[in-house]
């Protein structure tokens, strides 16, 4: 599992760095400075090369020489070795991807005034192009790739031929709105490791598993 967060950190932190490395240039030299998401461009790039011009490679701030793709991913790699240090130092057993990609849960509109309301951050798994989708965003002045979208919820429903189906949840919440409660986010403690929990339907079977009920009804 650590080798796997290792392995996570750098290929994030080097892809982020790949496509700046390689199309940041010629978004510069247009006066634009944003990040436009180049994920197709920068795949075909790598292995499709007959779909874009070979010449993407090269830098155009540098007019005495000429990059090759070669010459970019290793600047690429460079860069991603020297941000991983700063960031989480030099002992590479320390670069674990949870230590940059966080997820916080955000009270939109309190925390325009608090951020006492917010819940986090945590660290967490997933990252892009997986089932787990947990995409980063890119913040490489701080070492940060917190986790902004993602999936706020996973549904699963196995369909049984004796009992009709069987289905789980994951939400990143809890069951109350309290923060005193053993059940404020005892579900998002459960959706940050990727666990179920199974989804009842059966009435006896809540009935015997609840804490308290609530009543409501016509005032008498």
């Amino acid at each position: 599992v650590l080798a796997s967060a290792r392995g996570c950190a750098a290929f994030h932190a080097f892809w982020f760095n790949l496509r700046a490395e390689t199309f940041g240039d010629e978004l510069a030299a247009e006066g634009i400075n944003d990040d436009l998401g180049f994920a197709a461009p920068m795949i075909h790039q790598l292995v499709r090369p007959d779909v874009l011009s070979q010449d993407y490679w090269d830098d155009v701030a540098t007019a005495d020489a000429q990059e090759t793709g070669a010459d970019i991913v290793a600047r690429a790699l460079d860069l991603t070795a020297t941000q991983l240090t700063e960031w989480l130092g030099a002992d590479r057993e320390a670069w674990l991807w949870g230590s940059l990609h966080q997820v916080t849960l955000v009270a939109d509109l309190f925390s325009l005034l608090t951020p006492d309301f917010n819940h986090g951050p945590f660290m967490n798994d997933g990252g892009l192009y997986t089932v787990d989708v947990a995409n980063p965003t890119w913040d490489p002045a701080n070492g940060r790739f917190d986790h902004r979208s993602g999936a706020s919820m996973r549904y699963t429903c196995e369909l049984k031929a004796d009992g009709g189906p069987d289905c789980t949840i994951q939400i990143p919440g809890g069951q109350q709105h309290y923060r005193d409660s053993p059940h404020y986010d005892d579900l998002l403690q459960k959706w940050l490791v990727n666990e179920s929990v199974p989804v009842v339907t059966d009435w006896a079977t809540i009935e015997a598993s609840a804490e308290f009920t609530t009543t409501i009804g016509a005032a008498e």
